[in-house]
Formats: structure tokens, C-alpha cells, sequence
């Protein structure tokens, strides 16, 4: 060991610890988010004015409850949260459109949180990687989901 490394640990305290617990703990708010969204999606599903929408709605929802479940697996965190524990769905927006475009603007945060949580994924267990990836690929297959709901919702209906 180095004297500046020595000196290092011995100011800031150990880096690896500290960044893998940051890494943690960034996942773990992920994996909130995950569900947060998925409970957002449900409620947007059930205000869906057609119901092509709300099948469509639902499948996002369950398919990132399910991330969200996985992640939190390989954390290895309780991967259990009952709808009945999670905030009361408050509408996003006046029309199918509006709230439609708020969960693609979640989602593209949640994205840019997944890569760069992912590029500091280094030295991490393997099955870590590989859940944060799989995740990330659920979120893009969604964002293309999401752009062709909005693409066919109606800006101008308010329900």
C-alpha cells in the first residue's frame, strides 16, 4: 500500500465501500421509482379511454412492477410491496395525452438514473450488471411502447 493511498483511506475513508454503498443505494431508490411507476401506470390504466389503451397500460405496468421485483431480488432486498402500501394514485394530467407524455418523462429520468447507476457498476457481482441491463432493456422497450400510445391519444380530449 501506498503512503498516499494510506493517506487517502485514512482521510476520506475506504472508496470502495463508500462508492458501492452509494451504488446501493442509488438502485434501491431505482428500484422505488420502478414501482412508483408501475403504481402510476395502473392508475392511468384504469383511466384509459379505450380499452386497447388499457391492456396496453396495464402490460407496461405489470412488465415494470416485474423489473422493479428483480432488481430488488438481486439486491437482495424484500421484493415485496402490496399496492395497498404505496402512495394513492393522483392523475397526472387532465387527458389521456397529458398523462401519457408525464410517464414517458419519468421513464427517460429513470433511463439516464439506469446508465449511469450502470457505468458505475465496475467490479460489481455480475449478476448485478446483468439485472441493471435487463432493466434498462425493459425501459427502452417502453419508451418505444409509450411514443406509440401518445401517438395515438388525443390531445385535445379531456377525460
Amino acid at each position: 500500500m501506498t503512503w498516499s493511498k494510506t493517506l487517502r483511506d485514512w482521510t476520506f475513508g475506504e472508496a470502495e465501500d463508500s462508492a458501492s454503498d452509494v451504488v446501493a443505494a442509488d438502485l434501491r431508490r431505482l428500484v422505488a421509482e420502478l414501482r412508483e411507476e408501475a403504481h402510476q401506470l395502473e392508475g392511468d390504466a384504469e383511466l384509459a379511454p379505450n380499452q386497447s389503451a388499457e391492456l396496453a397500460l396495464h402490460d407496461l405496468a405489470r412488465e415494470r412492477a416485474a423489473a422493479a421485483d428483480h432488481l430488488a431480488r438481486v439486491l437482495g432486498r424484500e421484493a415485496t410491496l402490496q399496492p395497498a402500501d404505496a402512495a394513492p394514485f393522483v392523475p397526472a394530467g387532465d387527458s389521456q395525452w397529458a398523462r401519457l407524455v408525464q410517464d414517458l418523462e419519468r421513464l427517460r429520468t429513470v433511463r439516464a438514473r439506469l446508465l449511469e447507476v450502470g457505468a458505475r457498476l465496475d467490479g460489481s457481482p455480475a449478476d448485478l450488471s446483468t439485472a441493471v441491463e435487463d432493466v434498462f432493456r425493459v425501459a427502452e422497450s417502453h419508451l418505444g411502447r409509450l411514443r406509440a400510445l401518445i401517438a395515438r391519444a388525443d390531445p385535445q380530449a379531456l377525460n
